[in-house]
């Protein structure tokens, strides 16, 4: 019966699916008609086109700013997607460990990650 508990707790450990370890900065590229616009996401700013790593979880900046002088501004969100694979895979070690990996999940909100990585704004002519 020992043996049997051992391997599950093994087993259970191996496959701890704790979406904090699955997070990392995420590039995501943003593009604009017309290039060499002003692009604001999150604190971070710079000129298109450009790449960008932005930090995932409850960090993942809201929108996307770009603009230039002659042209309309023009604000987008940025996409979310939510990793519903490790809130499942947070329940299995959960059977052994208690909740310590659902609880650090939702505390860094660890479960969202940037869904749309690739951006190209289009700006009108101002009038």
């Amino acid at each position: 019966m020992k043996k049997y508990f051992c391997m599950a707790f093994a087993l259970a450990f191996l496959s701890a699916g704790c979406a904090t370890l699955a997070n990392n900065n995420q590039q995501v590229n943003i593009e604009s008609k017309p290039d060499h616009a002003d692009v604001t996401i999150g604190k971070i700013t710079g000129v298109t086109p450009m790449a960008v790593g932005v930090p995932g979880g409850w960090g993942i900046p809201r929108k996307i700013t770009v603009m230039k002088e002659g042209w309309q501004g023009k604000t987008v969100a940025v996409e979310r997607g939510f990793r519903t694979s490790d809130l499942i895979l947070d329940f299995l070690p959960g059977l052994l460990l208690g909740p310590f990996p659902l609880l650090i999940d939702l505390m860094t909100g660890d479960f969202y990650y940037v869904a749309n990585t690739s951006y190209y704004i289009r700006m009108l002519p101002a009038k």
